[in-house]
């Protein structure tokens, strides 16, 4: 049996066909559903995106000894075990903190391939962070595969083209629809037809508080949700390349998120409060 893990940043479950929403396109993950078992009560453990990843790999929960902060590489994680296996295992990821600053979410793969783009992001004001080199991708991208999502997908296309024929595990880990929410704009469109080109820095605070106005809580849901549908539409290429050489029925495939986000609701608009120097889950 072939696996292949997929993760998909801050995708709130709300927002998909397969959990009730009717609003916002998801086609090919409400297919993949039809056929898959879908959880309905499922929660993360750490938070948020390195925590995660963390006991996702290991199988621990790891936040009350590691928090945010590089693999060590001593741990038994799942890449590990499966390399020891037989499997051939790969990891393709465009989230930027995997492997920089020797984090080490690679230790166990045969290979790993980054996919650059996210490495700096719309920070909020109270966190740590500027623009990066999302300035130079976002210069660089003419069409819908220049984006991160598409891109990330693609590669794990042409891994499977040279390797379908071996028992593999294939971990995909896009950051979208992580802000910064930048699709391409016949997206965005979908949900807010009179769309200004505007983009919205989320302040993960009390947005009245921070000057928003409902305006750009509603431009950000929109870009929000644009991003939604356009890893939906990266996921139902992957998932046609998949059955186009005959591995459905030989694959476990989990598509998983590491956790949710305010845009909204209860006044916030974030995945957490910071003020400060305090972060607090939200």
């Amino acid at each position: 049996m072939n696996i292949v893990v997929i993760i998909s940043d801050t995708l709130r479950r709300d927002r998909l066909g397969c959990y009730g929403n009717t609003h916002i396109h998801t086609p090919h993950l409400a297919r993949f559903a039809q056929r898959s078992v879908v959880f309905d009560r499922a929660y993360c453990a750490s938070f948020p995106t390195v925590p995660m990843r963390a006991d996702i790999m290991t199988g621990r929960f790891t936040f009350n000894y590691l928090g945010w902060a590089p693999l060590p590489s001593n741990e038994t994680t799942l890449q590990k075990l499966l390399t020891n296996a037989g499997y051939k295992t790969m990891g393709i990821a465009d989230t930027p903190f995997l492997l920089r600053n020797g984090y080490g979410y690679d230790n166990g793969f045969h290979d790993f391939r980054w996919v650059r783009g996210q490495g700096g992001y719309i920070a909020p004001k109270s966190m740590p962070g500027d623009w990066g080199d999302w300035e130079d991708t976002n210069y660089e991208r003419r069409y819908e595969e220049d984006h991160c999502a598409p891109k990330t997908f693609a590669h794990a296309e042409r891994w499977l083209e040279r390797h379908y024929k071996e028992k593999f595990f294939l971990y995909i880990d896009t950051w979208d629809p992580h802000e910064p929410w930048d699709p391409p704009s016949h997206y965005i469109e979908l949900y807010k037809p009179d769309w200004n080109g505007e983009f919205i820095r989320p302040p993960y605070g009390y947005w009245e508080e921070e000057g928003l106005t409902q305006d750009q809580v509603d431009t950000a849901n929109a870009c929000y949700n644009g991003e939604v549908t356009m890893v939906d539409h990266a996921f139902g290429k992957f998932i046609d390349r998949l059955e186009s050489m005959k591995l459905l029925d030989d694959t476990m495939i989990i598509f998983t998120s590491d956790h949710g986000f305010c845009l909204g609701e209860h006044g916030i608009l974030g995945k957490s409060l910071t003020k400060k120097g305090s972060f607090i889950a939200s």
